[in-house]
């Protein structure tokens, strides 16, 4: 298993007929492909074949079959749809038979989000694009900034990983945005330019009130809405925020486990968790409660806005 941040060494000096590219970060998915048809020196566009949420593996087969034009390698991306039983073994007997062709001109690059069916295939190779930490995140920001020769701080490039909750695509517009305002990134720049997460946004406001702040809370929460923030869209994202709070500080397993049966990614649950730490269990339910009392507030037509932030007031009493 190749991970996303060693995939260019290992291109330089390894050809892989059948990559597998996996994972839950689109942008560093893109980007893996990228950097493979990139290390294949292909000049010709026909050389490069994309076959989207396809079962028709004759198809994705003879592209591959298909002989390069005046280039030495082509280069097949497919995202394709793994069939069950008796064809998924025909498939991957059709896929280790093409990985095993001693002078193959041709890298078959496979697309999903689960590497799982195509782990027991034979000569292939498998890139892991899940999401980076946070390290690999600021040295990412770090190095992008220093290439359009500009400077920017450890603590700045964290900023702006914990804003975008490590989501690369956010990550890279948003830097992007910021070199190009000024090639100096500066605290200053990246609260005046970057767009926070909401799920960032309600962990900062979940925090202000688990230590209560409540200066700050209502601040926060007078702030969004004056930024066309529906209280009522607030309302649904904070509850889900104490839901998923009640759930880490209640339930065993792993993070991993938890944020799969929570719908959220793991790295994302971390901020939860750190917010849940201030409560305990018994204080988290009796939240939901005030929740559930709010809800029925506004579904009498009670005013959004001051059901809300009586609702912060009586979480800052907890």
């Amino acid at each position: 298993m190749i991970k996303f941040i060693s995939l260019k060494e290992k291109l330089k000096n390894n050809f892989f007929p059948l990559l597998v590219v996996y994972g839950n970060d689109l942008w560093l998915k893109e980007k893996a492909i990228e950097n493979i048809v990139g290390s294949l020196d292909i000049t010709v566009d026909i050389n490069i074949s994309r076959f989207e949420q396809t079962s028709d593996f004759d198809a994705v087969f003879m592209a591959c079959a298909t002989l390069p034009f005046i280039d030495r390698y082509r280069a097949v991306i497919a995202e394709l749809i793994v069939p069950q039983g008796r064809k998924a073994q025909e498939l991957k007997e059709r896929l280790e038979k093409f990985a095993a062709y001693p002078q193959q001109s041709c890298c078959l690059i496979i697309v999903c989000d689960n590497p799982k069916p195509f782990e027991t295939v034979r000569g292939a190779e498998t890139v892991d694009c899940s999401r980076l930490d946070t390290e690999n995140v600021v040295r990412w920001i770090t190095s992008y900034v220093r290439l359009n020769k500009g400077n920017i701080d450890r603590n700045t490039a964290l900023k702006i990983a914990e804003y975008c909750l490590n989501d690369m695509a956010r990550v890279s517009t948003e830097t992007e945005k910021l070199v190009g305002y000024s090639p100096d990134v500066t605290q200053e720049n990246v609260q005046l330019l970057v767009h926070k997460d909401m799920e960032y946004v309600v962990f900062d406001l979940g925090k202000a009130i688990a230590v209560k702040n409540v200066e700050k809370s209502l601040s926060m929460v007078s702030s969004l809405i004056e930024k066309g923030e529906e209280p009522r869209s607030l309302f649904s994202v904070l509850y889900n925020f104490y839901r998923r709070m009640y759930y880490v500080r209640t339930s065993e397993g792993s993070n991993e486990s938890k944020a799969e049966l929570l719908g959220v990614k793991p790295y994302a649950l971390r901020y939860v968790a750190e917010v849940a730490a201030e409560y305990r269990p018994v204080q988290l339910k009796k939240a939901l409660n005030l929740f559930l009392d709010a809800d029925a507030k506004i579904k009498r037509f009670f005013n959004d806005r001051e059901t809300l932030e009586y609702l912060v007031l009586q979480l800052l009493q907890l």
